[in-house]
């Protein structure tokens, strides 16, 4: 295929996925970091997992600071 014919099917594949919501034909960009996905959750439970790991962290980051 032609590279114009190639980008006239792209045109517009963000705003489908991210604008309207159509994940059958829209395109979401994911960057490298999609590949380390391994499991689909909710957000809510992926913020609540980030702040519970990060607590403990932070309780002790005192001692990194002079």
């Amino acid at each position: 295929m032609p590279d114009d014919q190639l980008e006239a099917l792209a045109v517009g594949a963000l705003r489908k996925a991210v604008k309207d919501g159509d994940s059958e034909n829209g395109c979401f960009l994911a960057g490298q970091v999609a590949s380390a996905v391994n499991k689909v959750e909710k957000a809510a439970d992926i913020v609540r997992s980030v702040i519970e790991e990060a607590e403990p962290i932070l309780k002790g980051a005192a001692k990194w600071v002079r």
